[in-house]
């Protein structure tokens, strides 16, 4: 199973939070002997501003999103597994 295929299935196995719907991503690659994950948001039309951009805030919010899965993947030690 190659570290992308593991660490969608892992995640697949999740509870979902409720947050999970105002940021919802895809993994779309990893890398576990690197510790890289790169993830791809959808882009939500209720963040963008009055002129039609995404707002800063929001931006901002997005990048510590992957932290976790790149560091379970790297170590694969899944915290949620028990």
């Amino acid at each position: 199973m190659s570290d992308l295929d593991e660490l969608r299935a892992v995640i697949d196995k999740m509870p979902k939070p409720v947050c999970a719907d105002l940021t919802p991503f895809r993994i779309a690659a990893a890398d576990a002997d690197a510790g890289v994950v790169r993830l791809e948001f959808a882009e939500q039309p209720a963040f963008r501003n009055h002129v039609g951009h995404i707002q800063g805030g929001f931006a901002v919010a997005a990048p510590p999103t992957p932290s976790l899965p790149a560091s379970a993947s790297s170590s694969r030690r899944w915290p949620w597994r028990g």
